[in-house]
């Protein structure tokens, strides 16, 4: 886990202890598949749509 401190506040960052991949920040949780593609985001709970796939239909 990771802080750092601004004048807008304090940002904690959470990291996977192996891979290095972001975890949680700001309230989104992320999930990654076994060769660290994103393939979930939640924003307190809720899935978050992926804009990239969605420019692509």
């Amino acid at each position: 886990m990771l802080q750092t401190t601004s004048r807008l506040g304090v940002k904690t960052f959470a990291f996977g202890p192996a891979d290095n991949l972001l975890r949680e920040y700001a309230g989104t949780h992320y999930q990654y598949d076994e060769r660290g593609n994103l393939v979930h985001r939640l924003l307190n709970g809720d899935p978050v749509p992926d804009k990239s796939k969605a420019k692509a239909r």
